[in-house]
């Protein structure tokens, strides 16, 4: 289960983005076709969170995946509770294709038993028209109880995408939430990348 805190959320969902049939080699039910599912709220929803439950399963059949909103204020036994939403099936993707997303993640053994090497491509024509001499920045969390060493972003010469690398310990025996985007001074250049790390 992960967990994003919103303020006023303009909206969220679960996305197909791989659309490549060789991907699946699934000719019964064609996953490169599932649609993605988008929810646009209407009006105000305030502070809440959505929370994204992932399902561990071992039969493909199974749906094991899940987003919901959570409201931060109290809801009273008994009492009404108006929310109001547009949920879109889609194939297309509902944000703006020149914005940075990510292409690639790539985790590894790091320097030290202990630690882990991640390594994140992220794509997008906003993205691609920047020099490398650009000064993008990489925001990366990681957690209270995680540790952060060698954060490098570099363009990449060859696809004209950008790659941010670093390194992390978790803590021992319990999962850790990895979160980072790009920016280019105070223009943020890419959606965020949310990972969580198993022990």
């Amino acid at each position: 289960m992960s967990y994003f805190a919103l303020d006023n959320p303009l909206g969220f969902g679960l996305l197909q983005r791989d659309r490549k049939f060789y991907s699946y080699e699934d000719l019964e039910t064609h996953q490169e076709l599932r649609p993605n599912a988008w929810i646009t709220p209407i009006g105000s929803w305030g502070k809440g969170q959505i929370k994204l439950v992932e399902i561990p399963s071992q039969k493909e059949t199974n749906d094991n995946i899940v987003a919901y909103w959570i409201p931060n204020s109290a809801r009273v036994a008994g009492q009404p509770f108006e929310v109001a939403y547009r949920i879109h099936f889609q194939s297309e993707d509902p944000l703006e294709v020149s914005s940075g997303r990510v292409t690639a993640t790539r985790i590894g053994n790091g320097d030290n038993d202990d630690w882990k090497r991640i390594v994140i491509d992220f794509e997008g024509s906003k993205m691609k028209s920047l020099p490398a001499t650009a000064p993008v920045k990489a925001v990366i969390s990681v957690g209270q109880d995680g540790q952060l060493g060698q954060p490098n972003v570099l363009k990449n010469s060859v696809t004209g995408s950008w790659r941010l690398s670093f390194q992390v310990k978790p803590p021992k025996g319990q999962p850790l939430e990895l979160r980072a985007y790009l920016r280019n001074e105070k223009d943020i250049l890419s959606e965020t990348w949310s990972y969580q790390l198993e022990p």
